[in-house]
């Protein structure tokens, strides 16, 4: 359900200031809940760049730079440093073994990092980006909810 002021669609992006550090406790709040919702954001594989219940969301990780539902390494690590910010190690934690495991998943069965990752299905099709570096941040994000 949109408020007055949301934007019309819920991006990865409207996240960000929980990154940053830069928004009042209780717009924190209705941040973290938006994030921590299964139904928009907080997907069994990640956070997805585009809420699920858009209609347009298509959370396949299929080519190169799609930002209509799959998730970036990158952009989960930012999601991981704004709950261990906002005072939540838990669910850093979870989100840490979320994106964690679809890399995994992905890497033992292609033997390359991948520029995207299915948020919903770890095992789904990978046709993104091969050998593409900034998903070893995987590592970082692990090490920093442990």
């Amino acid at each position: 359900v949109s408020e007055p002021g949301d934007l019309k669609r819920m991006e990865i992006a409207g996240l960000l200031p929980l990154w940053v550090g830069i928004t009042p406790a209780d717009r924190s709040e209705i941040l973290l809940q938006k994030l921590t919702d299964p139904d928009r954001f907080w997907r069994t594989h990640g956070v997805p760049s585009l809420a699920a219940d858009d209609p347009s969301y298509d959370p396949g990780a299929s080519t190169c730079c799609r930002w209509n539902g799959p998730a970036w390494v990158q952009w989960q690590w930012m999601m991981v440093r704004a709950l261990l910010d906002q005072g939540e190690p838990d669910l850093a934690a979870d989100l840490a073994d979320r994106v964690s495991g679809s890399v995994t998943t992905v890497l033992a069965r292609e033997h390359q990092f991948r520029e995207l990752y299915d948020p919903d299905d770890e095992n789904a099709s990978n046709d993104s980006m091969p050998n593409y570096i900034w998903t070893a941040m995987v590592a970082q994000v692990l090490h920093e909810t442990n």
